[in-house]
């Protein structure tokens, strides 16, 4: 069972529980890595999972002024090929406007552009 802050589970015991159940479960996920995607106020963060999906190394961070959202489409087809992707988390810690505009844009763009393919987590504090 979960502590509750406010009604809602601890993000820490929530990834322990749930997200890790689902994550090894083959129904849910095809094997494959999962690409994390972190934004903020001025960069979005990319990392990619190892092949069992227990940690995650940093690959580069985009500066969301000089990148446009057919470029990153871009990119994340191409580590989809060369990283054998299999799923994506999305998060973000801020909570400001302009974050989270840009945080739905790009979820529509994994969920629609991408099709069912792929497992999509969104994680927010």
């Amino acid at each position: 069972m979960y502590s509750l802050k406010d009604g809602v589970p601890e993000p820490r015991e929530f990834l322990q529980g749930n997200f890790k159940d689902i994550l090894i479960k083959r129904d849910y996920l095809k094997p494959g890595r999962l690409l994390g995607l972190d934004f903020s106020d001025k960069y979005v963060s990319l990392a990619v999972s190892d092949w069992k999906n227990l940690t995650a190394v940093p690959l580069r961070a985009l500066d969301r002024q000089e990148i446009n959202m057919s470029s990153m489409a871009d990119m994340i087809q191409s580590l989809i090929s060369e990283y054998n992707l299999v799923g994506f988390v999305v998060g973000s810690k801020n909570v400001r406007p302009m974050v989270s505009l840009y945080v739905m844009i790009v979820q529509d763009y994994l969920l629609f552009a991408l099709g069912r393919d792929y497992v999509i987590f969104f994680l927010f504090d």
